[in-house]
């Protein structure tokens, strides 16, 4: 067996094992969230390549029990990909290794194995992509360009958003072909071709499957009703929205009301908290279904609801927009900063306001004036879910989602907010253009393309949506990924002649580290 062969099946074996010994601790249980029956049935606002995957495992298992185990698979083996990647870039079996237990060993981020939505299959994607570049940065000649395309086909079939895997492709043709612009022009317009190709025909192939799966419905988008919960926390209504009536405005804006009280009188630091809870009840539990009723619409027929949202909102964003872009940079800081998820402290401060100021329940009520009602007291046979405590003799409102100790979120905070700053840092430097042998300036080029990459999705996130920890828990391998890059870069140019051999001419392409004996 060859050094490189021993060396692969090391860094397939430790993702491996982490996820094996995850399975076991969990029995291999899978999660149903919210959203996952929209992938289950093909619901309209869905992309049509996670519900084709849980498709082809009901098929083929009769049950949706072997999610886990196959999203698992997946996720080990891109892992393995980006670790052999960076292992062949540094020379370095030791950093590759030690970032191969690095990207699997985080049970925060674990946890989207078991989780039937498209954050774990995302992640395995962002990781072939780090995978990719880094294979780039070695070997420019030898661009993936069959890798990338494939990956942004698969990416946006996963979910619209990572259509910002596009850019960081063309930023890795810019940065890692050689010569001057013209020539890199010429030399990588059709593999650029081809990924835009790739992405055009993620796009088309939705309306297409689920017209297939729903004759009856058209597709329509989440970014409706993502708009929405940007908007309806705020003081004043949209004045007037075209194409939305004068009632369905004002129902919109007398639903959010009690909800917007109680958040602006909660602690500073907890507001994010009740925002993103009292969102989702909101919308799915009062706002949709007044829509749907007054507007006969089903699940699948809501162009015409999805409509109203749009257009609500967007009337909101024009008549407000300093306070749109305040709260997209204050969402922007959160969720780049990994400021988005609770700990045990929060969740008892959260259960101690609850005792003293009982959660608001609005709900949908065609008796009542206005057709909403609002209690302090759950209505009869509503389901609820505890806080690791009651309030009174009521179950809370809310459940806090996940609680990790203090020390591991001011870990992730640290590594994701670093990793932004030095993903920031080498795109400025990368911009600029850095003046570099090769090699160091492929290392800071594939750094800059992970911290695009960083900075993208969360951005594209928190225009469109509210910023929750699960639209970066993705991100964790390229955040690992960087980190990798800007360590073994800053210690192995220490030897800068090696770097120059390397830069005169090598085939290997690696950045000339002292490489241990494996």
């Amino acid at each position: 067996m060859t050094k490189d062969a021993r060396i692969g099946l090391l860094l397939t074996v430790i993702p491996l094992t982490v996820v094996l010994a995850y399975l076991f601790v969990t029995h291999g249980a899978t999660s149903f969230e919210p959203d996952s029956v929209g992938y289950i049935d093909f619901y309209p606002h869905r992309t049509f390549g996670y519900p084709a995957v849980l498709a082809l495992i009901h098929l083929l298992a009769g049950s949706y029990a072997p999610v886990s185990y196959v999203q698992a698979a997946i996720l080990s083996a891109s892992i393995s990909a980006a670790a052999f990647s960076a292992y062949r870039l540094f020379g370095n079996w030791m950093a590759a290794a030690l970032l191969a237990a690095a990207m699997a060993g985080n049970p925060a981020f674990l946890s989207v194995i078991s989780q039937i939505m498209t954050e774990c299959l995302s992640a395995a994607c962002f990781n072939v992509l780090c995978a990719a570049v880094l294979t780039h940065a070695r070997r420019p000649h030898a661009a993936p360009a069959a890798t990338y395309a494939l990956l942004v086909f698969v990416s946006m079939a996963l979910r619209p958003a990572n259509a910002v895997i596009v850019p960081c492709i063309l930023l890795a043709y810019a940065v890692f072909e050689p010569g001057a612009m013209r020539q890199r022009v010429r030399h990588a317009w059709k593999p650029v071709a081809s990924v835009l190709a790739a992405a055009i025909l993620a796009l088309l192939m939705t309306p297409v499957l689920l017209h297939m799966v729903h004759p009856q419905s058209r597709p329509t988008s989440p970014l409706p009703k993502g708009l929405l919960q940007k908007v309806i926390f705020h003081d004043d209504a949209p004045q007037s929205a075209a194409g939305v009536s004068q009632n369905d405005s004002h129902f919109i804006a007398a639903a959010a009301a009690p909800a917007r009280q109680y958040i602006q009188a909660a602690p500073a630091d907890l507001r994010w908290y009740f925002t993103a809870q009292y969102s989702d009840r909101l919308r799915f539990d009062v706002i949709l279904p007044y829509l749907q009723r007054e507007h006969r619409s089903g699940p699948y027929q809501a162009g015409d609801i999805d409509r109203i949202l749009f257009d609500y909102s967007i009337a909101f964003i024009r008549q407000h927009p300093a306070d749109y872009l305040a709260d997209v940079m204050t969402e922007y800081r959160n969720l780049i900063s990994y400021r988005v998820t609770a700990y045990p402290a929060m969740s008892a401060r959260v259960v101690a306001y609850f005792r003293t100021h009982p959660p608001v329940w609005i709900t949908l009520d065609p008796q009542a004036p206005a057709g909403l009602r609002v209690s302090s007291v759950p209505p009869a046979g509503m389901i609820t879910v505890s806080l690791g405590g009651t309030v009174g003799n009521q179950p809370s409102l809310f459940h806090i989602g996940r609680s990790i100790p203090f020390a591991a979120v001011l870990a992730l905070r640290t590594a994701y907010l670093g990793a932004a700053l030095l993903g920031l840092a080498a795109i400025v430097a990368t911009l600029l253009g850095l003046r570099a042998p090769a090699p160091l300036r492929n290392a800071i080029g594939a750094l800059a393309i992970a911290g695009l990459l960083l900075h993208a999705i969360a951005l594209a996130t928190v225009i469109s949506e509210f910023g929750l920890h699960r639209y970066m828990d993705p991100l964790w391998g390229p955040v690992c990924v960087i980190w990798a890059l800007a360590i073994q870069t800053a210690i192995g140019w220490r030897y800068p002649a090696a770097a120059s051999r390397q830069d005169a001419g090598s085939a290997d392409g690696r950045l000339g580290f002292h490489t241990a004996r494996f």
